[in-house]
């Protein structure tokens, strides 16, 4: 079994999920780290969103 943890910045975070899913990944889950607030966590969630987007 295969894990990968990305952490850091948001871009950072953006680079692993764009590697992953360039490695042939149909899917990449993103989770918020325990005991993040909401609103600070869904804004580092819609810092990384348009990543993916840049594959096409």
């Amino acid at each position: 079994m295969y894990a990968l943890v990305a952490h850091g910045g948001h871009d950072t975070i953006a680079v692993k999920v764009l590697a992953q899913l360039a490695a042939g990944a149909d899917h990449v889950t993103l989770l918020l780290p325990v005991g993040t607030e909401f609103a600070p966590g869904i804004h580092q969630l819609t810092l990384i969103a348009p990543a993916p987007t840049d594959l096409t």
